[in-house]
């Protein structure tokens, strides 16, 4: 896969969890991986928030089942643009265990 940002942010939104991972990295070499959890209690997703902001990262993009996403979206949109898009089809090429790595 092309590499088309030096630093993103994936979310894999749980009922109870979030786990996010910030990978950053030149275009065309290796990338760097940080994965942190959070719970789904506001002030984690605020702190969720403010450490992708500490990383000067401006592009998020999440995965979720149901309704999860609603809140964590609502933490988000004062401090990026956010669209709301299906991932899901971009996803069937990973496994579950990585899935907040894509």
């Amino acid at each position: 896969m092309k590499d088309l940002l030096e630093i993103s942010c994936g979310l894999d939104v749980h009922k109870e969890k979030i786990v996010a991972c910030i990978l950053t990295g030149p275009l065309g070499k290796p990338t760097r991986s940080e994965i942190r959890e959070f719970s789904t209690l506001i002030p984690d997703m605020i702190a969720l928030r403010n450490w992708i902001v500490s990383k000067n990262c401006h592009h998020v993009a999440m995965e979720s089942t149901g309704i999860y996403w609603m809140p964590i979206y609502e933490i988000l949109e004062d401090a990026f643009l956010v669209v709301p898009e299906p991932v899901w089809y971009f996803l069937l090429y990973f496994p579950d265990e990585a899935m907040h790595q894509w």
